[in-house]
């Protein structure tokens, strides 16, 4: 959405090619409002995991019904040492949908956008994933139009926490499409050094670095309470294994066991909800210090995120973690708020959060460990000491606006203009 804005600004014409609304999916009617005017053509989603969904849901039903707990279901068993697998419907998906959920929907957009073309014709294309099939449809739409197709790699591929298939051939076709993806690009923008290196290992030709940012217009005040007790936030989506909370909150409930007054504090979770992960937080014991507020509009979950007095990145260590910079930690950056990152310590959210001067890392597994750092962080916020102010000039490398120039810039050369 940044993109299609403040390239409009730099004078292209943006006509944004996209799947349709997955039903029960949160949506921020509120941002519209900064694209008026953009038009957008939907295709039909076709997403794989959704529909494998509809299909089960009468048999989970039934199972409930009878007492039965679901596979995967953090609810079985006591232990809590590890993450819940992913729900039935996801891992069933990926038995037949490479690279990914979106993979049928992708085959209907070369067609698409040349009918599109024959309309109103354009110079170039952007294509931006995960999901990884929508950059596998760029490069085809631009060999089908002979047109420049720029892939915007916001995560990493065949390194990624993805990359772990049932059958040996779905390793091979994964590999595959984006070794097809990267030869065919006229330019791959890269989200972080180390997705350019991997962009470049499998036959890009030229690439660009390009991280996430934020909006200085977005960004309310950071605006802590300075008499309040210790206050984090987390921002987005949690998933398990990945987006996982499990050793942040295995170690707030060992705080609370070694210093009762860890009570007093609050984590803040704001994004989709995740059944599993208030599950987890009840049989912790830590369910009166982990809210959960549920998905709210961006500038509202800004908001919430301003009033904290640290930013949480929660992570599981997996392939590709050295190139992991999740989109909100930048949202934490144009609030100017300190970064807890909980993840591996060789991550690129850890690089970030040290570059900013006063950002603290929480890696391994060491519950005990992360415990201390949380009372530490408690202590310091009860003795009155003053809060940790990033970096100004770390902030401004990420301003939004300035990279997508940047972008245009490539853009430009490319159709020779």
């Amino acid at each position: 959405m940044k993109f299609a804005r403040y390239l409009t600004e730099e004078g292209w014409a943006i006509h944004v090619l996209g799947a349709e609304l997955l039903s029960g999916r949160p949506q921020d009617q509120t941002l519209l409002a900064e694209v008026q005017g953009i038009p957008v053509t939907r295709l039909k989603a076709r997403h794989v995991t959704t529909a494998i969904a509809r299909v089960i849901a009468p048999f989970k039903r039934l199972r409930r019904s009878r007492g039965r707990v679901a596979s995967g279901d953090p609810g079985a068993g006591s232990d809590t040492r590890h993450s819940p697998t992913r729900p039935l419907s996801s891992r069933l998906a990926r038995w037949v949908a490479v690279p990914d959920d979106a993979v049928y929907w992708s085959r209907g957009v070369p067609s698409a956008a040349r009918r599109l073309h024959r309309e109103r014709p354009f110079d170039a294309i952007l294509a931006s994933g995960p999901p990884y099939s929508s950059l596998v449809a760029g490069v085809r739409a631009g060999e089908l139009l002979e047109l420049p197709a720029v892939s915007d790699l916001r995560d990493l591929w065949a390194d990624s926490f993805r990359s772990d298939w049932p059958l040996k051939s779905q390793a091979r076709r994964y590999v595959a499409l984006e070794r097809e993806v990267m030869v065919k690009s006229a330019a791959v923008v890269a989200a972080s050094e180390a997705m350019q290196a991997e962009a470049l290992h499998m036959g890009a030709t030229r690439t660009m670095v390009l991280t996430n940012g934020f909006d200085a217009a977005d960004m309310p005040a950071w605006s802590p309470s300075l008499e309040d007790p210790l206050h984090l936030a987390f921002l987005g989506r949690l998933s398990p294994g990945t987006t996982d909370p499990t050793l942040l909150f295995q170690a707030l409930a060992r705080a609370l066991e070694r210093d009762a007054s860890m009570a007093r504090c609050r984590l803040d979770i704001i994004g989709p909800d995740a059944p599993w992960a208030q599950d987890l937080a009840v049989r912790l014991g830590i369910n009166d210090i982990v809210r959960f507020l549920g998905f709210r509009p961006y500038r509202e979950a800004l908001a919430l995120v301003a009033e904290a007095d640290w930013g949480v990145s929660a992570f599981e260590e997996g392939p590709g973690a050295a190139g992991h910079y999740p989109g909100k930690l930048f949202d934490y950056l144009g609030l100017g708020i300190p970064l807890l990152v909980v993840g591996p310590e060789e991550s690129g959210a850890a690089s970030v959060a040290r570059q900013t001067g006063c950002g603290v890392v929480i890696g391994g597994h060491d519950v005990e460990e992360a415990a201390g750092t949380l009372i530490a962080l408690a202590v310091a916020k009860r003795s009155g000491e003053a809060p940790c102010v990033p970096d100004p000039e770390v902030r401004a490398r990420y301003e939004r606006r300035a990279q997508v120039r940047r972008l245009s810039a490539l853009l430009n050369e490319l159709v020779g203009t």
